[in-house]
C-alpha cells in the first residue's frame, strides 16, 4: 500500500512538471524573449555616417627561432600618436 501511494505521487509529480513545462512552450512560443531567453533587446543599430577607416593589419611576424615545441619572437613596445576617433585629436599609445 505503501509503495503504491509512493507511485502515485511520483506519477502526479511527472504530470505536473509536463503540464507546466507545456504551459510555458504554449505561452511563450511566439517570442523567446518574452520567455527571457533575450532581456536586453532595446539596443537598435543604426547607420553610422562617419567615413569608415581601413583596419591596419600588419604582416605576419616571423620567428627569431623555433624549436620542437616553440616558436620565439622578440618584441618591442614602443609609444606612438594614433587619432581613435575622427575629429579627435591625436592619443599617445603603446604600439
Amino acid at each position: 500500500m505503501q509503495r503504491k501511494r509512493l507511485y502515485l505521487i511520483l506519477i502526479g509529480f511527472i504530470i505536473i512538471v509536463i503540464g507546466l513545462n507545456v504551459f510555458w512552450l504554449i505561452k511563450f512560443k511566439q517570442s523567446p524573449v518574452k520567455a527571457g531567453m533575450m532581456p536586453n533587446t532595446n539596443s537598435q543599430i543604426t547607420n553610422n555616417k562617419e567615413k569608415q577607416r581601413i583596419l591596419n593589419i600588419p604582416p605576419v611576424l616571423k620567428p627569431d627561432s623555433t624549436d620542437a615545441n616553440n616558436v620565439y619572437y622578440t618584441l618591442r613596445a614602443q609609444t606612438g600618436m594614433t587619432q581613435l576617433v575622427s575629429g579627435e585629436k591625436n592619443k599617445n599609445v603603446w604600439l
